[in-house]
């Protein structure tokens, strides 16, 4: 069984700061994020997604860096760091819900390449689904293969990427603002703010770790963090928003088909997708190995065919996009709050192991009211609450029964 799994990272197990840099940019950087920018477009100006962009993103990416510093100091993946909050039979079905997300997110990504490239070919509606099922396990071959793979190619696709969708869609001017601007509507800009926070704030309080813990020191996981969201993230949101504004779609390669450059549009496309879904499948997969005691590469395997069965429902459509963007708002802030919570009782003195029912109480409860809340402030009180309440019941009720 790979020892990455159920294992801290050793020392001579981690890697430069390029390599898990790169494979965290080309994980944030994917045209299903880049939707979410261009659904915005309905809402609010171009200037106004531009700053609401760029200051959501500080709050995000200093959560990033929160649990990046987290994965790089433990050396632990987030199976195995949720496992202390959630002992024993808990810490398995915990383990559970990054592949049951991520499988899902799997299928949505593949089954965009498959509409792009049927699209582009002229393909049938049946021919497009078996071609989205394929590309389930084309896309998993850099995560069967792990770390390394997943850094060389991001390492090669990054640059690629960025420079193709900035050509793509900075090559012509915005059309006039048809929106006023919303600044001072703080329903609105709390709305889009909570859009562009869940888009990666369950990568930025769940997934890092699994890429920060091959960081060398703590301190790169947190520049790690904080830097891929930043510029990572911002970059979707703006790239999404100018190529809806000026193609009526959020993904640039459609533009750079229309700029007669469709061969440089289908590399986009690929590298677009291939660098996030092969991190989904990495990191789903070491949910799975922890929860199922399998191997890291049977897990792979095994994803794979389910993200085949789900592409062919048709997965890839926007509204289960957004559907997905939003549950995971909800859901994956409180879980990170109540892991990162037992993390810091931890690396206490006379601490006590986590409580499994305490874990789930507090997730629940920070996810029920991230739900109710909604927006930024939603997304932003689930990890809060769900943290306080972790860290309430284990100084002060816990050691009240304890005595």
């Amino acid at each position: 069984m790979d020892s990455t799994v159920n294992l801290p990272l050793s020392t001579n197990e981690r890697k430069p700061l390029i390599y898990p840099l790169a494979v965290w940019a080309g994980f944030i950087i994917v045209v299903g994020t880049m939707a979410a920018g261009g659904s915005l477009t309905t809402t609010v100006n171009y200037d106004d997604i531009v700053i609401i962009t760029l200051i959501t993103n500080v709050v995000l990416g200093g959560i990033a860096a929160i649990f990046g510093y987290v994965g790089a100091l433990s050396g632990k993946n987030f199976a195995l760091l949720a496992s202390d909050a959630f002992p024993g039979r808990s810490s398995r079905l915990v383990a559970l819900y990054v592949p049951i997300v991520l499988c899902f997110w799997f299928a949505v990504i593949s089954s965009i390449l498959a509409q792009y490239v049927g699209a582009t070919f002229g393909l049938s509606d049946t021919a497009i689904l078996i071609l989205s099922a394929a590309a389930c396990f084309f896309l998993s071959i850099t995560s069967y293969y792990g770390m390394t793979s997943l850094s060389i190619l991001s390492l090669i696709l990054v640059p690629i990427i960025m420079i193709l969708a900035s050509y793509a869609v900075f090559e012509k001017a915005l059309p006039p603002a048809s929106i006023d601007s919303q600044l001072t509507n703080w329903q609105t800009v709390n709305s889009v703010a909570g859009v562009i926070l869940s888009t990666w704030i369950m990568g930025a309080t769940i997934n890092i770790a699994d890429i920060t813990r091959f960081c060398r020191l703590a301190w790169q996981g947190a520049l790690i963090g904080f830097l891929g969201i930043f510029v990572a993230n911002s970059f979707n949101i703006i790239i999404g928003a100018r190529a809806a504004l000026i193609g009526g779609q959020a993904d640039p390669a459609p533009l750079l088909v229309a700029l007669g450059l469709p061969m440089l549009g289908f590399v986009l496309v690929i590298a677009n997708l291939w660098t996030t879904n092969d991190n989904n499948m990495y990191s789903a997969s070491l949910g799975l190995a922890k929860a199922g005691n399998l191997g890291r590469r049977q897990s792979v395997v095994l994803l794979a065919a389910v993200a085949a069965a789900l592409a062919l429902f048709k997965v890839g459509q926007l509204n289960y996009i957004l559907k997905g963007i939003m549950l995971m708002g909800t859901t994956a802030p409180a879980l990170g709050g109540v892991v990162l919570s037992q993390y810091i009782l931890s690396n206490r003195k006379g601490s006590t192991p986590g409580k499994a029912w305490l874990g789930w109480l507090s997730w629940i409860t920070g996810a029920i009211l991230a739900n109710v809340i909604e927006g930024s402030l939603g997304v932003a009180s689930g990890l809060v609450i769900a943290f306080a309440v972790h860290h309430l019941f284990s100084w002060q009720v816990l050691r009240w029964v304890e005595k």
